[in-house]
């Protein structure tokens, strides 16, 4: 019994660093490697060579037009928020299933 109760204090411990490396309004789940069910490659459904990557930790990796951009992404309730390095204003998008829809309607597959 007291082993099951020092494996549920270290989960909590997890995930509450986890879900403090991420920003904004975040479900804690989501930043954890091996629950983060939105984290993978989304290709660009027009152009294949564009890509948006969601990574643990709530970070993410913008590839398109020929050039990286590093960023971190979060949740305000069902909106994905993205903020990009060297971008002062953040993409806004819902995930609906497989696919991101960014702000300008643009899709994006799950990989």
């Amino acid at each position: 019994m007291k082993k099951a109760r020092i494996a549920v204090v270290l989960l909590l411990g997890i995930l509450l660093v986890s879900g403090l490396a991420c920003e904004g309004d975040v479900d804690i789940l989501a930043c954890v490697p091996s629950i983060c069910l939105v984290c993978g490659t989304y290709v660009q459904q027009v152009d294949s060579n564009n890509y948006i990557e969601l990574r643990s930790g709530c970070i993410s990796y913008l590839y398109e037009g020929g050039t990286g951009t590093q960023g971190t992404w979060s949740f305000n309730g069902d909106e994905l928020i993205m903020k990009w390095e060297g971008h002062p204003v953040a993409t806004r998008a819902e995930i609906r299933g497989n696919r991101i829809i960014d702000d300008d309607g643009v899709v994006w597959v799950k990989q």
